[in-house]
C-alpha cells in the first residue's frame, strides 16, 4: 500500500494505492477529512475505497495521483458530496 497526504483548504486528503486482489495493479482509494473549523478534531467528510469502479492502475503512483485529483474535484466542484 502506498499513500500520499495533502491539504486542500479546510480539508486533509489521504490518497491510497491498494494492491489489487487479482495482482494486476493498484486500486485508488481516498479519504477526505475536514480539519478547519472543527472543534473536536478532524471529521471524515468523504470516503471512496474503489475509485473508478475498482479499476486497477498499472502503478501505485498513478493510483495515488488519480485519488488526489478526484478528491480535489469533489472539494472544489462538488462540495455537496461532502458530509461536513
Amino acid at each position: 500500500m502506498t499513500s500520499d497526504e495533502r491539504t486542500e483548504g479546510d480539508y486533509r486528503i489521504v490518497a491510497q494505492a491498494l494492491a489489487d486482489p487479482d495482482c494486476i495493479g493498484f486500486i485508488a482509494a481516498v479519504t477526505v477529512q475536514r480539519v478547519g473549523g472543527i472543534a473536536h478534531g478532524p471529521r471524515e467528510a468523504y470516503r471512496d475505497e474503489r475509485l473508478a469502479g475498482g479499476y486497477a492502475w498499472p502503478s501505485a503512483e498513478a493510483a495515488c495521483l488519480y485519488a488526489l485529483a478526484k478528491a480535489q474535484e469533489v472539494i472544489r466542484e462538488s462540495p455537496f458530496r461532502l458530509c461536513c
